[in-house]
């Protein structure tokens, strides 16, 4: 602690180094909260630095905002991964200038109104501070950083408000919290320090574990309102792959029907199905040609078309001769036929997608489908074909296709009301060309970062559906109920921390109170006992000769009294002097020992010995009342190392306190034990007794308790008291058992130590 102050008094007197740590403090505590946070799906609302710092501005001076804003910044900077001149670096540069003015408003303000808290003594003053230093800054810098939310776009004018309070009173509790923890730490006690820190610290964790938990509830409630998104978003998809087969298993159904397909019958078809479902570009019929059979297809499909179709392949837009091969597959009707007439007659046998696709509906009489290609018109398109294979018998007729728009198909699902807050991905998991991507509704996607992704299968193909929310989703389906409970969370944080720091302020102000007013009581109490212990010697001296002239008259040394009332008279003065002594001598006594001026000199004490000596003294008081006085010596008893004096002014007061009280031929019995601990004295009787709300009385100076058998009515209170003193001086304890109308035991325990007992041995030699 030594070495600590002298660090904190080199940093005031120097400005360099009060910058320098005031700007190490905050960047250390930022960084800390970056780093507790970093990966979690959490942010501290009431960051500890902002507290601290201007905690050290006040204690350090305005002086030090060079050193606020240069932490801020490298705290920001090191932590935040922005290009240096980056919109982003620029609005957390013009934080931290906002951070610094935060700071240097708040210690400007407190030093103007003149409030800063101290030992937080005053709640009026302490309320007059958290309001000057926390909430009128926190409004400037909470305005200010909303505002540059709202400008750089990170912030929304729905929850603009929102945010705005939650930053504001994260600031105010802040400053409540760890600015109070500064002052507490640099003027509190150890004891005290412990405790409030505790406190502090405490409401600071419930705040930010109340708030965590706050969110949490809510992300789980968008969590579950995403998965109901994303499974009916799943759905659609599904159904539109029902959709779409049962569209190849009319065209199949339509075929065989008497008659087959014709021109006309498939046009009536399309035009049935087109109208309806803007996703479908193309419905065709594909006939499977053998190389043997080209010659009479290409006759028919003049016919049929009542015009020279020229059978081949299209390329480049370029319709040409095929090249032999076994088969070919040749569009025979394609709808609508007056935007693709150019497709038919052409071979589609000549792209390996959709080749593979051919032959796996082929082989496996089910749906199939292709990745995605481009339309031989040369329109380029995310599109896929869809095939099923046609068959009479065990012969291959050709293949009924639908060529399907991604775009279209998976725009209209994002229109739904379930998907109107997501971005969509779709991915081929098992294209064969580098053509992965079959849709993406926004270009800014990362699929290594989706908030979901499922895999469904289209037909013989596998697609991964990669789903993520928009801010629109969070502004839709916000609820309120996590601002409410940080919010709720933060204030109670703070009232609690205002409560403790102000019940701590009290606490030492009351602990200064008393022990002014003790001090000042102690002061008052030496000046009454130095007076009364002057008084008292001053007045001996004169009643010293009173009581001594008084003894001359009275035995009637220098002749006799005749008048017997003269006889009486000096009697009187004489016993009254005698009486009037006493008391003083108590008084002197108690002032003595309450000045601390009492010497102990500790001899060897033959209890025995002292007990029957202290009878003999007070034999014409306990003869006068036929009192029968006994004691009980316990067997090897051996010699009590104390003062004598003290030990004989302790029996003497305890035995003339019970011969007062106890009736004419009562009992008094003087005891003296020891065990291996302590030494016990005990002087027991059977008159009056006390009650037992009194007997914690008796033990004050100058307390004298109606029927108490252990305070004499004519005397000052004393007796007891000095009893009490006297043990106290010898580190003993004095107890008193008392019942009304049965009598009164006082017991004396002194510790029986080596340097307080004088062994057995030692008093054998000595009565030897």
């Amino acid at each position: 602690m030594k070495y600590l102050n002298l660090i904190w008094y080199r940093i005031n007197d120097n400005t360099l180094l009060a910058c320098v740590f005031t700007g190490a403090v905050y960047y250390l505590l930022r960084t800390l909260s970056y780093s507790l946070t970093q990966g979690a799906d959490y942010t501290v609302v009431i960051y500890p630095s902002t507290g601290i710092v201007l905690g050290l501005a006040l204690l350090l001076g305005v002086r030090v905002w060079p050193g606020v804003l240069i932490g801020s910044y490298l705290a920001y900077s090191t932590n935040m991964d922005f290009p240096l001149l980056s919109a982003e670096a620029i609005q957390w540069a013009l934080l931290c200038c906002s951070l610094t003015l935060h700071i240097y408003l708040a210690t400007f303000l407190v030093r103007k109104f003149d409030c800063l808290p101290g030992a937080f003594s005053n709640p009026i003053k302490n309320l007059k501070f958290y309001f000057v230093a926390g909430c009128l800054p926190s409004i400037m810098s909470s305005s200010f950083a909303i505002a540059l939310s709202l400008y750089f776009g990170r912030s929304s004018f729905n929850s603009a408000i929102n945010d705005w309070l939650i930053w504001w009173i994260g600031d105010v509790s802040s400053v409540v919290i760890f600015t109070s923890l500064v002052f507490c730490l640099a003027l509190f006690t150890i004891k005290r320090k412990f405790i409030v820190s505790t406190f502090l610290l405490f409401s600071f964790v419930m705040a930010e574990g109340v708030h965590h938990l706050g969110h949490s509830w809510d992300y789980e409630r968008l969590d579950l309102i995403f998965q109901q998104q994303t499974a009916a978003l799943s759905d659609s998809i599904e159904n539109a792959n029902e959709h779409y087969r049962s569209i190849l298993q009319i065209m199949e159904s339509l075929r065989t029907t008497p008659g087959g397909a014709t021109r006309e019958s498939f046009k009536s078809f399309a035009d049935t199905i087109l109208p309806n479902d803007p996703t479908i570009l193309t419905v065709n019929w594909n006939a499977h040609v053998l190389h043997e059979d080209l010659e009479e297809f290409d006759r028919a499909l003049d016919e049929e078309y009542e015009q020279d179709i020229f059978v081949g392949v299209t390329t480049g837009g370029i319709r040409k001769p095929v090249d032999p091969k076994d088969y070919y597959v040749m569009v025979k009707y394609i709808e609508p036929y007056e935007i693709y007439y150019m497709a038919v007659g052409g071979d589609l046998n000549v792209n390996h997608m959709r080749t593979n696709a051919m032959l796996y509906t082929a082989e496996n009489k089910t749906p199939s489908m292709t990745s995605p290609i481009v339309l031989n018109t040369g329109q380029v398109e995310t599109i896929v074909s869809m095939y099923l294979a046609s068959y009479d018998g065990d012969k291959l007729m050709g293949y009924n296709t639908v060529l399907l728009s991604l775009n279209s198909m998976l725009s209209d699902i994002l229109t739904k009301p379930f998907s109107r807050d997501l971005d969509l991905a779709v991915t081929d998991k098992e294209a064969q060309d580098g053509l992965i991507t079959l849709f993406n509704s926004n270009d800014g996607l990362d699929l290594e970062d989706s908030d979901f992704n499922t895999d469904i299968q289209m037909f013989n193909r596998t697609w991964t559906v990669d789903l993520y929310k928009k801010p629109e989703f969070y502004a839709r389906h916000a609820s309120l109920q996590p601002f409410m409970i940080g919010f709720s969370a933060m204030l109670t944080a703070s009232f609690l921390a205002i409560v403790v720091v102000n019940m701590s302020g009290q606490g030492i102000y009351l602990e200064n109170l008393v022990e002014k007013r003790t001090e000042e009581l102690k002061k008052a109490n030496k000046t009454k006992t130095r007076f009364m212990a002057n008084m008292s010697h001053d007045l001996r001296t004169p009643l010293n000769a009173i009581i001594g002239f008084s003894d001359i008259i009275k035995n009637q040394m220098y002749g006799k009294l005749n008048n017997a009332k003269y006889r009486e008279y000096i009697e009187n003065i004489n016993s009254s002097s005698q009486y009037l002594l006493t008391l003083i001598n108590d008084i002197l006594d108690f002032s003595t020992i309450e000045a601390d001026k009492r010497k102990l000199e500790k001899t060897p004490i033959d209890m025995e010995a002292c007990i029957k000596n202290c009878y003999e003294n007070l034999y014409p008081l306990s003869n006068e009342k036929s009192i029968s006085c006994t004691y009980n010596i316990q067997q090897d008893l051996p010699f009590l190392y104390a003062d004598d004096k003290s030990v004989k002014q302790i029996l003497i007061n305890l035995i003339s306190n019970a011969i007062k009280f106890t009736q004419i031929g009562g009992k008094i019995t003087t005891s003296a034990t020891f065990d291996a601990k302590y030494f016990y004295i005990s002087v027991e009787d059977n008159g009056e007794g006390i009650s037992e709300e009194n007997i914690e009385r008796i033990l004050r100076p100058f307390t004298r308790v109606e029927n108490n058998p252990h305070l004499s009515h004519e005397g000052t209170g004393l007796g007891l008291s000095i009893v009490n003193s006297l043990v106290l001086l010898h580190d003993g304890e004095i107890s008193i058992e008392s019942e009304l109308e049965r009598g009164t035991k006082v017991t004396i325990t002194l510790p029986r130590e080596k340097a307080t007992v004088v062994p057995l041995n030692v008093k054998n030699r000595l009565n030897a």
